[in-house]
């Protein structure tokens, strides 16, 4: 998905150099780390019911399912 976020310089610069130290896409590292971040957040906080908080974060599982991807399942193509 694309967006548009401000971030802080120093946040950039370090993401920018782990990026290039692990040869990855910076949004790819920037993901990581916020899921990464959301996940201990979840884990910190103390057992409530879900429907007042939410769902917590899945770990990534494969590619991420557009709706392109569903119609083409539901309807595929003939030869």
């Amino acid at each position: 998905m694309r967006t548009t976020l401000s971030i802080d310089d120093d946040v950039m610069i370090a993401v920018h150099e782990r990026a290039g130290r692990e040869k990855r896409a910076v949004g790819e590292v920037l993901s990581e780390l916020v899921r990464t971040a959301l996940r201990i957040q979840v884990l910190d906080q103390p057992k409530v019911e879900a429907s007042r908080r939410g769902f917590r974060p899945l770990p990534r599982r494969g590619p991420v399912v557009t709706n392109a991807l569903v119609d083409e399942l539901r309807d595929p193509q003939e030869p």
